[in-house]
C-alpha cells in the first residue's frame, strides 16, 4: 500500500468536526480521565481505604441474582421453539454463547473493582452535590439518573462499534449467526476494562449505590430483547424503548443495517444522534467475516490480530497508531481487502453456510451438555461468592476461575472436532479432583463456622474431603462416558466405511 491509497481511504472515513466534538465529550475525555484516576490510586495506594467505603454501601448484585432467571427464560424459549418448530437454536452455537458469558463472569471476579473503586473515589472526594436521602429516593431523581446512564451507555456502545480497541472487546457479542436469548449472555471478556470509563463523570453527581443499581438494570433489561420470538410491539413502545425488533437491526451484518440502534433500554438517543434504523428487511445475523471455529479464545481475541495485520500494511507511523485508538473495523477491512474487493464495503448481504461443526455423535453431545451444566453451576457458585460455604481458602477463586475457563475451551473443542480434543478433556477431568485439594489445608474454619456452627472442626475436615471424593467419582464417571462416546463414534465410522466399500 502506498501513501496515496492510504490517504484516499482515510479521507473517505474522516469524521466531521461535530462528530469529533461529541466523541471527545462522551468518549475520549472519560477514557483518558478514568485511567488517570486509576494511575493516581495505584501510585498513592488508596485502594484499601476506598474498599472499606465500598463495603459499607452493600452494593446491589442484580446481574448475579438474575442468572438463574436467565436460564429459566432460555429454557422457555427453547421449549417454545420446539413446539412451534422454529430453528432458532443450535446446540453448538448456544453453548458457545453461554461459554462467552462464563468467561466474562470469571474474569469479572478480578477486575470488577476497576469499575467501582475509581467511581467511589471521585464521589467521595469531589462530589459536586450531596443529595439528601429524600432526594435520592425521589421519582424525579431516579428518572434523571435512568436517562443519564442510558445516554452514557449509548456512547459506550457506539464507541464499541466504531473504534477498533473497543470493538475488539465487544465483537464476540455479535459473532453468533443465531439470535436468541443465549446471545444476550455472549459477552466480551475484556469489555469491562473499557465500559466503566464512560460512566465515571457521573461520579461527580450520583452516589455509587444509585449508579450501581441503574447500570446493572440497564444490563439486565437488555437480556429479553435478544429474541426472534417477539415481533414488533405497539408503536408508542417501539418509539421510546429498545425492543427485540430494534435490537435485531443492531445485530445485523447487512450493509443496510450496519452500526445502528446502539441504545440500551431506550431507543430515543439513536433517534437524537442519527443512528436509528427500523427493521424493514430480513436480518442476517453475525459479523462481516466468517469465524469457522467454536474456540472461545480465538473468538475473544481474533480482532486484535486483525488490527495488527492492518498496521503491517500501513506505511505511516501515525496512521498505525490511529488503527488502535481512532479507526474502526470498516477501515481495517478496506485496508486488508484493498486489492481483493476493489475497496468495497466490508459488509456482506447474506451468509450461504453457517459454521455448524458439531460433536462426533449424540453421546458426545449429551456429554457436552452435562459437563456444560456443571460448568454453569460452578460459575454461579464462584460469581455468588459461595466459596465460604465449603470453607475454601481465599485464593481458591482464582484456581476455580482458571479451571472454568479451561473447561469452556475443552468442551468447545469437542464441537470443533480437533484431533487433540479428547486428550485435553481427559486432562481437565484429572485436574478436577486436584482443584479441591486446597480444601483440606484450608484455614478458613472460623469464617466457615458462621455458616455451619453445629459442625465440629474434625467433622469439617471430613466434610471437605467429601468434595474431593465426589470430584474423583465425577471425573471417573465422566471418563467412562467419554470413552463410551468414543467407542460409539468409532463403531459408526467403521460401519460407514463398510457401506462405502
Amino acid at each position: 500500500m502506498n501513501e496515496k491509497q492510504l490517504n484516499q481511504i482515510e479521507n473517505n472515513l474522516n469524521k466531521s468536526f461535530s462528530t469529533w466534538l461529541l466523541y471527545s465529550i462522551f468518549g475520549i475525555f472519560p477514557l483518558v480521565f478514568s485511567y488517570l484516576i486509576v494511575l493516581k490510586l495505584y501510585l498513592t495506594n488508596e485502594w484499601k481505604q476506598i474498599g472499606n467505603t465500598i463495603y459499607q454501601y452493600q452494593l446491589p448484585e442484580l446481574i448475579t441474582q438474575s442468572i438463574p432467571f436467565f436460564f429459566i427464560f432460555i429454557a422457555f424459549e427453547v421449549f417454545f421453539c420446539l413446539i412451534k418448530k422454529k430453528c432458532y437454536y443450535r446446540l453448538n452455537d448456544s453453548l458457545n454463547s453461554l461459554f462467552m458469558g462464563v468467561i466474562q463472569q470469571m474474569l469479572g471476579l478480578f477486575i470488577k473493582s476497576l469499575a467501582v473503586f475509581p467511581y467511589a473515589y471521585i464521589h467521595q472526594n469531589f462530589a459536586l452535590f450531596n443529595f439528601s436521602e429524600q432526594t435520592k429516593s425521589s421519582w424525579l431523581m431516579w428518572i434523571l439518573i435512568f436517562l443519564w446512564i442510558d445516554m452514557m451507555y449509548y456512547w459506550f456502545h457506539r464507541f464499541a462499534h466504531e473504534w477498533n480497541a473497543l470493538w475488539a472487546a465487544h465483537v464476540v457479542h455479535h459473532s453468533s449467526n443465531e439470535y436468541n436469548l443465549t446471545t444476550a449472555l455472549r459477552q466480551g471478556a475484556l469489555q469491562p476494562l473499557f465500559s466503566w470509563c464512560f460512566y465515571l463523570p457521573l461520579a461527580f453527581f450520583i452516589p455509587l449505590p444509585l449508579y450501581a443499581w441503574h447500570s446493572q438494570f440497564n444490563t439486565v433489561y437488555q437480556f429479553w430483547i435478544h429474541t426472534k420470538v417477539i415481533n414488533k410491539l405497539p408503536a408508542p413502545i417501539e418509539f421510546i424503548f429498545n425492543t427485540p425488533s430494534h435490537h435485531r437491526v443492531h445485530h445485523a451484518s447487512n450493509e443496510y443495517y450496519l452500526d445502528k440502534n446502539y441504545g440500551g433500554t431506550l431507543i430515543i438517543f439513536d433517534r437524537i444522534f442519527g443512528t436509528f434504523k427500523a427493521e424493514t428487511q430480513q436480518v442476517i445475523y453475525g459479523i462481516t467475516c466468517e469465524l469457522p471455529t467454536w474456540n472461545p479464545f480465538w473468538l475473544q481475541t481474533h480482532h486484535w490480530f486483525e488490527m495488527i495485520e492492518t498496521t503491517r500494511k500501513i506505511p505511516n507511523f501515525f496512521s498505525k497508531i490511529r488503527v488502535f485508538c481512532d479507526r474502526g473495523p470498516i477501515f481495517n477491512s478496506q485496508i486488508l481487502n484493498l486489492n481483493n474487493n476493489n475497496n468495497k464495503s466490508h459488509s456482506k448481504t447474506k451468509i450461504k453456510n453457517k459454521y455448524d461443526s458439531t460433536s462426533k455423535n449424540i453421546v458426545f453431545s449429551l456429554y457436552a451438555c452435562f459437563q456444560s451444566l456443571t460448568i454453569f453451576a460452578f460459575t454461579y457458585v464462584l460469581a455468588a461468592d459461595a466459596r465460604k460455604i465449603i470453607g475454601a481458602p481465599e485464593n481458591w477463586d482464582f484456581l476455580g476461575a482458571l479451571f472454568v475457563i479451561f473447561s469452556t475451551y475443552t468442551i468447545s473443542l469437542l464441537f470443533d472436532n480437533k484431533s487433540y480434543d479428547l486428550f485435553l478433556e481427559i486432562i481437565r477431568l484429572i485436574l478436577l479432583p486436584i482443584l479441591f485439594l486446597p480444601l483440606l489445608s484450608s484455614q478458613q474454619h472460623q469464617q466457615h463456622q458462621q455458616y455451619q456452627q453445629e459442625l465440629s472442626s474434625s467433622f469439617e475436615t471430613i466434610k471437605q474431603s467429601k468434595f474431593i471424593l465426589f470430584s474423583i467419582y465425577f471425573s471417573i464417571l465422566s471418563f467412562i462416558w467419554l470413552l463410551l462416546a468414543f467407542i460409539v463414534g468409532d463403531k459408526r465410522s467403521k460401519i460407514n466405511e463398510n457401506k462405502i466399500k
